[in-house]
């Protein structure tokens, strides 16, 4: 009975661990990789949006979206269409991340 415990217990741990690197968006077999051994893999190259791009954003938001059908501005007012680079001169620090990746 201990040892089926035991058993369940240490699976339990292992789904739990799995589930919470997978929350952090990281492909499975970095996932599986110690946080020493992570730290060691070269940095993934993030996709810089082009500044001429077509984005839309509101005024008290942090984001900006690439999609006037994002779910977050859909039926909103105030809604600014521009390109990227006037978000970021209205202080917008990323894209959304339903629609802007």
């Amino acid at each position: 009975m201990k040892k089926g415990l035991a058993l369940l217990t240490i699976a339990g741990i292992c789904a739990y661990e799995l589930l919470a690197k997978r929350r952090q968006n990281l492909p499975q077999s970095e996932a599986l990789l110690q946080p020493s051994e992570r730290a060691a893999l070269p940095a993934p190259a993030q996709e810089q949006p082009q500044k001429s791009e077509r984005c839309y954003y509101l005024k008290n938001s942090a984001v900006w979206h690439t999609a006037a059908s994002c779910r977050y501005i859909a039926g909103k007012s105030g809604v600014t269409k521009g390109t990227v680079e006037d978000a970021q001169a209205a202080g917008k620090v990323r894209p959304c991340a339903l629609c802007g990746e």
